[in-house]
C-alpha cells in the first residue's frame, strides 16, 4: 500500500492504514467530533448522513424494540467505524448508535465517504476487510453469550474497553456494563465485585480502574484473545 500515516495511541486503526495522500484527502472532508457518554450518533431508521471513525472511547450499535427498549448488538472503538450501511449503499440507519464511553473521532459526510472509498482501491480494501471482521465479531459474540459465564464475559468486556480507551481508569457504570453484556445489573454487580475482591479492578462512583491487567486477562474467556487475533489477521491482509 505504500507509505502510511503514523499516529499515536488515540488513532483510528482503520484510517492509520491509509496511504498519506489518501489520509490527507479524507481529512479535507472530515470534521473532528467529540461525543459525551449517552450522545446519539444516529437513530434507528433515521437518514444516514455521516460515518464516524472513533479515536478514543466506546460506541454501541443497538436494536430498538417496538416498546422502546434497547438491546446492544455490538460495541465499536478505535479499531473500526460506525456507518457501514453507507458503504453498502443504504441511506438510513438500520440501528441506533450511541457513545457509551466519551469519544473523540472524525465525522465524514456519507457522500464524501463514498466518493473517497470508490476513488481509492486502498480505502475500499480496508473497509471490505473491516466488514469481514465485523461479521466474525458478531458470530464470536453469539458463541460467547451462549457458552461463557458472566464473570468471564465481564472480564472480556472490561479488557475491550481498556484497549479502546487507552487509560487505566474510565467511566463505566454497572448498569451500562449490564447492557453491554445483556444481563441484569445485579448479575454484573456480583461479577464485578468478585473481580474487585481479587484485586484485578477497583470501582467507585461509576469509575472502573484496571489494577492487574494480566490477572484480568487470565479470568476472561477465550473470545477476548480470539477476537483480537482475528482482527489482526484480517486487517494484516490489507497490506
Amino acid at each position: 500500500m505504500g507509505s502510511t500515516q503514523t499516529f499515536g495511541n488515540s488513532a483510528n486503526r482503520l484510517l492509520e492504514r491509509l496511504p498519506n495522500k489518501e489520509f490527507d484527502r479524507l481529512m479535507g472532508v472530515a470534521q473532528p467530533a467529540s461525543l459525551a457518554r449517552g450522545d446519539e450518533i444516529y437513530r434507528q431508521e433515521a437518514p444516514l448522513r455521516h460515518v464516524y471513525f472513533p479515536k478514543t472511547g466506546v460506541c454501541s450499535i443497538a436494536v430498538v424494540m417496538s416498546d422502546g427498549r434497547l438491546v446492544e448488538a455490538t460495541t465499536i472503538g478505535n479499531e473500526g467505524m460506525i456507518g457501514l450501511p453507507a458503504y453498502l449503499g443504504i441511506d438510513f440507519a438500520p440501528n441506533s448508535a450511541v457513545a457509551q464511553v466519551a469519544t473523540d473521532g472524525w465525522s465524514v459526510p456519507v457522500n464524501s465517504f463514498r466518493d473517497k472509498v470508490t476513488g481509492s482501491s486502498a480505502f475500499d480494501r480496508i473497509v471490505r476487510h473491516y466488514i469481514a471482521y465485523s461479521i466474525h465479531y458478531a458470530k464470536q459474540a453469539l458463541a460467547c453469550n451462549a457458552l461463557h459465564n458472566v464473570q468471564e464475559r465481564t472480564s472480556r468486556c472490561l479488557l475491550m474497553v481498556h484497549d479502546r480507551v487507552g487509560e487505566d481508569e474510565f467511566e463505566l457504570t454497572h448498569e451500562l456494563l449490564a447492557k453491554m453484556l445483556g444481563v441484569h445489573r445485579q448479575t454484573v454487580t456480583a461479577a464485578a465485585g468478585a473481580l474487585q475482591r481479587a484485586g484485578l479492578i477497583s470501582y467507585r462512583r461509576g469509575l472502573i480502574r484496571i489494577q492487574k491487567r494480566k490477572g484480568l486477562e487470565a479470568t476472561a474467556c477465550e473470545c477476548y484473545q480470539a477476537t483480537k487475533d482475528m482482527y489482526e489477521r484480517i486487517m494484516r491482509a490489507v497490506d
